[in-house]
């Protein structure tokens, strides 16, 4: 089953990258951000390397100056399996949301802001930077919605889709958990309506760029 994303047609089964830029199998020819050096995979504490992925597209794709704001919906302690961990060491600022109180960190000068109400996305709209150099949504169902009913527009945008069965499969509000979470066409399509153009998709994550 094939998507068009453009000139390239992607296979649900394969990872795919934007060509040679974002190519994960060297970090020689990495442009440094600042003295932020290339990240190994030792340093990206991200799932499936995706924080190695936004610093790729940054360097590369994202028109300088950069803001250093960054935000992460579905945080988790603001370490494991982090994406905007690495970028925090080298001066990012993140606002983490993460609702479970009992597992979110503690707010300090690279996360100043956490938010650990449940609260709906224009509300959240009231805690994130108007302008950031790239986002997160990785919350496990309702990601589809999330985005898009949150306004704020940062420059990368990360989300996670379902990647069991059917990659047209529609959010579903009344399912069960990660059941109900949108496959990866549907968050294609409105990252298209959103104005965002798709860079690079790893296991369970979609990389897009604002291109509005």
């Amino acid at each position: 089953m094939l998507v068009d994303c453009g000139p390239v047609k992607l296979n649900h089964h394969d990872a795919w990258f934007d060509g040679e830029l974002l190519d994960m199998r060297t970090e020689q020819g990495v442009p440094l951000i600042d003295d932020m050096p290339p990240l190994t995979p030792v340093d990206d504490t991200s799932q499936f390397g995706e924080a190695r992925l936004i610093q790729r597209a940054l360097a590369w794709h994202v028109e300088e100056p950069f803001t250093y704001l960054c935000w992460e919906i579905g945080a988790g302690d603001g370490k494991t399996l982090s994406n905007t961990y690495p970028f925090r060491q080298y001066g990012w600022r993140a606002v983490l949301v993460e609702r479970d109180q009992a597992k979110a960190p503690q707010a300090d000068a690279t996360c100043p802001i956490v938010v650990t109400a449940e609260l709906t996305p224009g509300q959240l709209d009231d805690y994130m930077p108007a302008a950031a150099d790239f986002g997160v949504i990785d919350i496990d169902g309702d990601d589809f919605a999330m985005w898009l009913h949150l306004e704020h527009k940062p420059s990368l945008m990360l989300i996670e889709y379902n990647c069991y069965g059917d990659p047209a499969k529609a959010w579903e509000p009344e399912g069960s958990g990660f059941l109900r979470a949108a496959g990866m066409y549907p968050l294609i399509e409105l990252g298209k309506i959103k104005g965002y153009r798709l860079l690079a998709r790893t296991y369970c994550n979609l990389l897009f760029i604002n291109d509005g």
